[in-house]
């Protein structure tokens, strides 16, 4: 049987099998302590010990100057022992557009203000753990400051900004540069207009939006790829200016204009269909299962509002409207999406700049019994299973040669592994019915599988189980068995 066979046989199981869904959805809530006084322009996740042990932090920024009765000049931070937003130090002078925490553990910010505690900073600068300290002599748009628009990292640790400047500490780097640890660097010759939003794809290169129609010397529409080497371009790119980029489920780039999205395949772009009411598109996020949402200005009905839109893949379904701008959609793998910007109310619901819409049946995944004592690998779930999406787990650091199966099953077992293949380990059991096989992609000593979820809101609920038999070759004898951790997938709705 094909695999595709086998997840045809495997989706009718589920489906003859699916518990009666209660009543499943996405509800609003408002934070209790989130009470920004001015508009919230972007929010980030941010880990202040790099891998060490602490858990990552929420960071808001913008133009507020506090937080309920907190004074806090533009950047504010999650605390979660006391549940409130508290200020970063003495804060930043003028709008943050961007932030992003870099591996080391420092925090960078770049937007419209000029110093840092009375010490030149155009454009962006860092956290260091104590103060706000400038990048260097900072960003500059000729006589004028720059400012920095979007952030990155590179896989050698090094920060990358785009925006709007043409020389970053005193380099000429037009609107887009890289700064080392001491000293700004230029991306080849840039691009000839300003920079937007940037994503880091799997393979670790960045893609760059914006009004340019030149990257590296070389025509490029709005949309181009640095390597980490030279630029390249998307033929057949958007002709009006990229406000924000995304990349989808299956890593696919998609690209939001003012009139339209577009998502580029690794070949050709498409476009999607027009967003109802034709709305000022400026903002989008991908959900956790797979979905897809924008923000924007239009008319619904004859009201004039920002409005939330969200694509399954078929049709735009009208989410939410706001009575104030939208600026940013922040997707957590969990099940929720928190919304901010100047708005005082989204979905009717009373808020001061930030809400956050979650799934009220998340998918879960949890482990279900461990795998053979002194196993060197374990199954990793990479993203759950939604209806709708596609659940993705992989196995690393796996012995040349080997060869693993996946095992998904709608009951759990156990079965000696020694009773299905002769080389089994001791101690190793079978602990998932075997109602689909399938072998994963490997490479380089790692494998992922997936598993593609109806959108059938029938399956809400409904427990898939997985582990996976590895057979490592040994010369001159049977192949060795050994059976990973299993894991229990709820399937989750959102």
């Amino acid at each position: 049987m094909t695999a595709a066979a086998s997840a045809r046989r495997f989706a009718c199981a589920m489906a003859l099998a699916a518990p009666l869904a209660s009543q499943c959805g996405a509800a609003w809530s408002v934070p209790a302590s989130a009470h920004f006084g001015g508009a919230v322009q972007v929010l980030a996740a941010w880990d202040p010990d790099g891998p060490g042990p602490l858990a990552s932090l929420s960071v808001a920024a913008g133009d507020f100057t506090n937080v309920g009765s907190l004074a806090a000049a533009r950047i504010a931070v999650f605390d979660a022992s006391s549940q409130a937003w508290l200020p970063l130090g003495a804060g930043l002078g003028s709008r943050v557009r961007c932030v992003f925490g870099l591996a080391s553990g420092e925090l960078v910010a770049g937007g419209d203000f000029l110093d840092v505690a009375g010490t030149p900073a155009p454009g962006i600068a860092r956290w260091d753990g104590t103060q706000w300290r400038a990048l260097g002599s900072g960003l500059a748009f000729g006589a004028s400051p720059g400012r920095a628009h979007a952030l990155a990292q590179l896989g050698d640790g090094s920060l990358v900004a785009g925006g709007f400047f043409t020389t970053a500490g005193g380099v000429q780097a037009p609107n887009v540069a890289r700064w080392d640890g001491s000293a700004w660097h230029p991306l080849g010759s840039g691009t000839n207009g300003g920079i937007n939003a940037v994503v880091r794809d799997a393979a670790g290169h960045l893609w760059f939006g914006g009004s340019f129609t030149q990257a590296g010397g070389q025509p490029a529409s709005r949309v181009a790829r640095w390597d980490g080497t030279a630029w390249s371009a998307t033929p057949g790119g958007p002709t009006a200016s990229v406000l924000d980029l995304a990349l989808d489920a299956d890593g696919r780039l998609l690209a939001c204009t003012s009139q339209l999205v577009m998502r580029w395949d690794g070949t050709a772009w498409t476009t999607l269909p027009a967003v109802p009411g034709q709305p000022y598109t400026s903002r989008i996020e991908v959900l956790p299962d797979g979905t897809v949402l924008v923000a924007g200005f239009g008319s619904i009905g004859g009201v004039f509002a920002d409005h939330l839109f969200r694509w399954d893949g078929v049709n735009w379904t009208l989410v939410a409207s706001a009575n104030g701008a939208v600026n940013e959609l922040r997707a957590e793998a969990a099940g929720s999406v928190s919304v901010a910007g100047a708005f005082t109310a989204v979905a009717g619901l009373a808020t001061q700049r930030l809400a956050v819409l979650a799934s009220t049946c998340p998918a879960v995944s949890s482990s279900m019994v461990a795998g053979c004592a002194g196993m060197a690998w374990a199954l990793r779930v990479d993203s759950a299973a939604w209806l709708g999406g596609t659940l993705r787990t992989s196995v690393h650091a796996l012995p040349t040669g080997a060869l693993p199966l996946v095992v998904h099953g709608l009951a759990p077992t156990q079965l000696a592994l020694s009773s299905l293949l002769i080389g089994a380990l001791p101690g190793c059991e079978l602990r998932v019915r075997a109602d689909v096989l399938t072998l994963p992609t490997a490479a380089s000593g790692s494998a992922t599988a997936r598993l593609d979820v109806p959108r059938a809101a029938a399956l809400t609920g409904l427990v898939v189980h997985e582990q996976w038999v590895v057979l490592e070759p040994v010369s001159g004898g049977e192949p060795r068995a050994a059976s990973t951790n299993a894991v229990a997938h709820v399937l989750g709705a959102f």
